[in-house]
């Protein structure tokens, strides 16, 4: 590989100029040399060079090949040489990857990003508690308590009473049926109660053998000092000639004045001699399931006579 060319300064020689250019390592030299400068003292410095190149520094004069001579009057004479740089290289190859910097102090929280999709419907929750009363009519079959709606202050109430039950069979006669519950209607004060008493009388049972049904226990929804009631059926009897049916429950006690008073139906007669009849029951009044009289036994059969069915009440809070 060729030594990068580099010029000589001019510099003054023994005895006269010499005007040099010089290549160490490579580097080219050119020289002029008067003939007065071969002549002088010798330098101190001769370097002997042939074509571009120097061959080697050597002490006295004449002892380079003829032609190949340069002198210097001094040593500092000689590293005065300023080379001039050569063409930059290609680039090395990078070096490795230094070290990880320490982590660098947390950044401030930034601005909220956009409200995402709404989410998936989660689970059923469990049921809540009843709420209060609604306004619509409340129903009982058993005894109870009504709870009065939040600015009513009557309600309007309906009760049948209860059936009374059938007679049981006496030696050829057959028992009698029981008789219906009575119906009534009325409006009734509530402003002084939060809560209304109800009761819904329970049917008679049958008799038993040569024995009367019982009665149907009466139906009736007070508030104080104020009711009404809706009388039970009652029950059949039982005879050797056949038994006779229970009287139908009346509603003559309440202390409001009644809508409506419907009395309940009589049981049916029972049939003798053979006959195989008993007293049928009443149905309950307005023919209303509940209330109903129960039937008599047989004449031809052994056993009791039939339940009456038990009684209803129904209340309406009165709005507007």
């Amino acid at each position: 590989m060729a030594s990068p060319r580099v010029s000589l300064p001019q510099i003054g020689a023994i005895g006269g100029s010499l005007a040099l250019a010089a290549a160490i390592g490579g580097v080219a030299v050119t020289a002029a040399t008067s003939a007065r400068t071969r002549q002088s003292t010798a330098p101190t410095i001769t370097a002997c060079y042939q074509g571009s190149r120097v061959l080697s520094i050597v002490n006295g004069r004449d002892q380079c090949p003829a032609g190949t001579e340069l002198h210097f009057p001094s040593w500092r004479a000689f590293t005065a040489l300023r080379l001039r740089p050569g063409p930059a290289g290609a680039p090395g190859p990078p070096g490795p990857g230094g070290p990880h910097g320490p982590q660098g102090a947390t950044g401030a929280t930034g601005p909220a990003g956009p409200r995402g999709p709404q989410g998936s419907a989660g689970a059923t929750g469990a049921t809540g508690p009843a709420g209060p009363p609604g306004p619509g009519v409340q129903a009982f079959t058993a005894s109870g308590t009504y709870t009065v709606p939040s600015a009513v202050t009557t309600v309007e109430v309906e009760l049948w009473g209860a059936g009374g039950g059938g007679a049981g069979r006496f030696s050829e006669g057959g028992g009698g049926g029981g008789g219906g519950g009575a119906y009534v209607r009325a409006l009734l004060p509530v402003a002084s109660c939060a809560a209304v008493t109800v009761t819904v009388g329970a049917g008679g049972s049958g008799g038993p053998t040569f024995g009367a049904g019982n009665g149907g226990e009466a139906s009736s929804v007070s508030c104080d000092s104020q009711s009404v009631t809706a009388g039970g059926g009652g029950g059949g009897t039982s005879s050797p000639t056949g038994g006779t049916g229970g009287t139908g429950g009346t509603g003559a006690i309440s202390t409001v004045p009644l809508i409506a008073d419907v009395p309940g139906g009589t049981g049916g007669n029972a049939g003798i001699l053979g006959s195989g009849l008993g007293g049928v029951g009443s149905a309950g009044a307005l023919g209303s399931a509940y209330g109903a009289g129960g039937a008599g036994e047989a004449d031809i059969a052994v056993g009791s006579g039939s339940p009456g069915t038990g009684g209803l009440a129904l209340i309406t809070p009165v709005t507007g």
